[in-house]
């Protein structure tokens, strides 16, 4: 099977290209917890909501941390904290180069998580849409097996 009919297959399974080029955002409830989140001192993730935009690098979660008034904000490759109001408390321009420095080794304050968690779950719930992402080289390394290589421009774990 060639990389297009693999992305094919796996678009498919997941609602089809039509669907996915149609759709504009998702919204989706989460609870997480974990060892990592107890590592870096960050409160579990329970019954949050996600929203999502399918095209571009752009999530919110509400809440973040402990505060339940505060949604941290991923835009591209910038991270904000807002208030219900939409108000801009604080913001990290360029957040990745803030990784792993430093504290960050040891603890992550609101706007690591919310760069970091967005981030994370806008690729993982966006899939589909990301093989359709003419940005992004996919490449067949085994049967059924894909490679990515994202672009500077999308936030992600690793570039490949």
């Amino acid at each position: 099977m060639d990389n297009n009919e693999l992305k094919t297959k796996i678009i498919n399974a997941y609602g089809g290209e039509d669907f996915w080029k149609t759709i504009k955002q998702i919204e989706a409830e989460i609870s997480v917890k974990g060892l990592a989140f107890t590592l870096k001192r960050r409160p579990f993730f329970k019954n949050m909501t996600i929203c999502m935009d399918i095209a571009r690098p752009f999530s919110k979660i509400t809440p973040i941390g402990k505060n339940l008034n505060i949604s941290g904000i991923l835009d591209g490759q910038n991270v904000r904290l807002e208030n219900k109001k939409g108000e801009v408390i604080t913001e990290r321009k360029n957040a990745r180069k803030y990784f792993p420095l430093g504290r960050r080794l040891f603890w992550w304050d609101d706007l690591d998580m919310a760069y970091f968690a967005n981030y994370a779950f806008w690729n993982y719930f966006t899939l589909p849409a990301l093989l359709l992402n003419k940005e992004i080289k996919w490449t067949e390394i085994s049967e059924n097996t894909l490679q990515a290589e994202f672009p500077n421009s999308i936030p992600t774990h690793n570039k490949i």
